[in-house]
C-alpha cells in the first residue's frame, strides 16, 4: 500500500488511499500555539470520560529550547534541528527533563526525522515518545495512530496492524476510516478473514452515518470476495460500484460474475449497458459483447459490434476476428455480406477454418466454383476440425458443376470418416443414378 505525505511546519496530512486526510504528527504542547492531537476527517464526536493521568508542567526553559528547533524546522534546517534537540537530551543529564517534556522532544524529533523522510528513526522517535510515564492520554493515542501509519510507509504490515490494534483497544469510537486501515494491513498479510471483518465493520459504520461508501472500500471488499471465492457477495459489491461509480470495468465485472452464477441474459443486458455507454474500448471488450450477444443467439447485434469495431480500429482485421464477423453475418442469415469477411479470414488464415466455412457459403449462394477453390485450400492448408466436412462440400461443389468424375473420388474419401460415411454413400448413390441418367440420354 502507499502512502503520501504533504508536510507543512508541524502538522503531517497523510491519505492512505483507503482513508480521508488525517493529521499525524508531531503532536506538541498548546505552548506552541498548536493544537495538540490528530485531526481526523470524521466530526469529532464527545469523549468519553478516559483514565486520567496526572502530567507534569512543561517549564518555561524547555519551551525555549523546543521553540527554537520548532524556529529552525520551519526554515528547513533540520540539521540545526537535529543538534538542538541533541543538546536537550544531553545537557543536564538524563534528569533533566519530565516525562512530558521528553515526549515534546522525541515528538519534535519524529518530525525532523519525517522531513527527512527518514521512517524507521522516526518510528524510533514516537516509541519513545509512548514509552514516557504520565503522557496526556490522547497525546499517547494519536500517538499510536501515527506510528501505525508509519509501519504502513515502510510496508511493515504486521507491526502496523499490531500497532493499529493497540490503538483500537485505548481509541475512543474509531470510525470507518480506522476499520478500513486495518483491513488493508490484514489484507497485505493475506488474514483475509480479519480483513474482511474489519471492512464490514467500517462499511457499517459509515452506513450508519448515512454516508455513501467510499470506491476504494468498495475495491477492497471486492478483492477479498474474490480471495474467498464468495461470488455472492462480490455481486453486491459491483453493484453497489457500478450504481455509485460507474465504470466500464466496474460493469464488465459485474457481467463476469452474473456469468459465474449463470445469469447468462443478465450477464449480456450489464455487458450491453456498457456497451451502449461507450465504456467498451478495448479490443477485449468488444469480442466480449460479440460473443455474448451470439452465446444468446443475437448473431446480428453481434455482427454490429464487430463491424462497428472495425470500423472504428479498434477490432483488428485479423484471421479470428474476421472469421467471427462472417460467421455471425452467416448466422444472422447476412449470408452475402458474409462473403467478404470469410474470404479475408481464409486469406489470412495458418489453417483451412475460415475457408472451409467460406466454401459451405459459396455453396448456399450457388458459387459452386469458389466453393470447391475455397475447399480445396481448406484441405490444403488443413488443421480443420472437421475434414470430413469440407469433403463433402467440395464433393457438392464439383457434382454441381457436372464434374462427376471429380465429385465421386472426393465421396469416397469422405466414406473413410464415421460421422459422414453414410452422407457420402447417399451421395455416391445419387451421383451413379444420374451418370446412368445422363449416359441413357446419351444414347436416346
Amino acid at each position: 500500500m502507499s502512502m503520501k505525505f504533504k508536510t507543512t511546519a508541524f502538522t503531517l496530512v497523510a491519505a492512505t488511499g483507503l482513508s480521508a486526510a488525517m493529521a499525524v504528527a508531531p503532536i506538541v504542547g498548546k505552548a506552541f500555539g498548536v493544537q495538540a492531537g490528530v485531526a481526523f476527517a470524521q466530526e469529532q464526536q464527545q469523549k468519553k470520560q478516559q483514565e486520567t493521568r496526572k502530567t507534569p508542567a512543561l517549564r518555561n526553559k524547555v519551551y525555549e529550547k523546543l521553540q527554537a528547533v520548532q524556529q529552525a524546522a520551519e526554515a528547513q534546517d533540520m540539521k540545526l534541528a537535529k543538534e538542538l534537540l541533541d543538546d536537550m537530551r544531553t545537557a543536564g543529564g538524563k534528569n533533566e527533563l519530565n516525562s512530558y517534556e521528553l515526549a515534546n522532544m522525541w515528538n519534535m524529533y519524529a518530525f525532523v526525522y519525517y522531513s527527512e523522510e527518514n521512517y524507521p528513526k522516526a518510528i524510533e522517535a514516537y516509541n519513545n515518545l509512548i514509552a514516557q510515564p504520565d503522557i496526556p492520554v490522547q497525546l499517547e493515542v494519536n500517538t499510536k495512530y501515527s506510528i501505525a501509519q508509519l509501519y504502513f510507509v515502510t510496508e511493515d504490515y504486521r507491526n502496523a496492524v499490531r500497532m493499529l490494534k493497540e490503538w483500537f483497544a485505548v481509541a475512543n469510537n474509531p470510525n470507518a476510516d480506522a476499520h478500513m486501515l486495518l483491513a488493508q494491513g490484514y489484507y497485505q498479510l493475506k488474514e483475509w478473514d480479519n480483513a474482511i471483518k474489519s471492512v464490514e465493520t467500517g462499511l457499517a459504520k459509515n452506513a450508519e452515518k448515512g454516508k455513501l461508501p467510499k470506491e476504494p472500500w468498495l475495491l477492497l471488499a471486492r478483492v477479498l470476495y474474490f480471495e474467498k471465492g464468495n461470488i455472492p457477495a462480490m455481486v453486491d459489491i459491483l453493484e453497489t460500484l457500478v450504481k455509485l461509480y460507474p465504470k466500464g470495468e466496474y460493469w464488465i465485472q459485474l457481467s463476469m460474475m452474473y456469468g459465474e452464477q449463470k445469469k447468462d441474459l443478465l450477464q449480456m443486458v450489464t455487458m450491453e449497458t456498457a456497451y451502449t455507454q461507450g465504456m467498451l474500448t478495448r479490443e477485449s471488450e468488444l469480442l466480449q459483447m460479440a460473443g455474448l450477444y451470439a452465446g444468446n443467439d443475437v448473431p446480428f447485434k453481434a455482427a454490429q459490434v464487430m463491424e462497428k469495431g472495425v470500423k472504428a480500429g479498434i477490432i483488428k482485421e485479423t484471421s479470428r476476428n474476421m472469421e467471427y464477423l462472417g460467421n455471425f453475418l452467416a448466422s444472422a442469415q447476412e449470408i452475402k455480406k458474409s462473403v467478404d469477411p470469410l474470404k479475408r479470414a481464409a486469406d489470412l488464415a495458418k489453417n483451412g477454418e475460415p475457408a472451409s466455412r467460406l466454401a459451405n457459403v459459396y455453396i448456399s449462394l450457388d458459387r459452386f466454383k469458389e466453393a470447391e477453390n475455397a475447399a480445396n485450400l481448406a484441405l490444403k492448408k488443413g488443421d480443420l476440425r472437421s475434414e470430413e466436412n469440407t469433403l463433402l462440400v467440395l464433393g457438392q461443389a464439383q457434382f454441381y458443376q457436372e464434374k462427376y468424375q471429380d465429385a465421386k473420388k472426393t465421396f469416397n474419401k469422405a466414406v473413410k470418416y464415421k460421422k459422414t460415411e453414410k452422407f457420402a454413400r447417399q451421395w455416391i448413390k445419387y451421383l451413379n443414378s444420374e451418370i446412368k441418367r445422363i449416359e441413357s440420354l446419351a444414347q436416346e
